[in-house]
């Protein structure tokens, strides 16, 4: 029995500690591009059917600029030209056999 009233007394001062409010926290999310280019993709793939440097190459041509390489993740973010909308850019590489997901980047402001 006092193990488990010494369990509830710190999950209570953990919960209290925690004290925001739902209400309190404001999630803020917006698509960006940076003024140098045009918005960010992220790209997942199936290893088995693209690897990652036919990927790249896709990027290339597609004159994208690659940003970040997931490698954990099987996974790309890239920056669109400026002259190229997100939905045109999702799907010319949704299109490409093993890519398995294209997404807008987020960002994404709690406060």
């Amino acid at each position: 029995m006092r193990p488990f009233l010494y369990l509830i007394i710190i999950l209570s001062t953990l919960l209290a500690a925690c004290g925001t409010s739902h209400k309190a926290v404001k999630a803020k999310s917006e698509t960006h591009a940076s003024a140098t280019g045009g918005d960010v993709l992220i790209l997942f793939y199936d290893p088995q059917q693209l690897t990652k440097e036919q990927l790249e190459k896709h990027v290339m041509d597609y004159h994208a600029t690659l940003i970040y390489v997931y490698n954990n993740f099987n996974g790309v973010a890239f920056r669109l030209p400026s002259d190229t909308t997100a939905d045109e850019g999702i799907r010319h590489f949704k299109a490409i056999p093993g890519v398995l997901s294209v997404t807008r980047d987020r960002k994404v402001e709690l406060h």
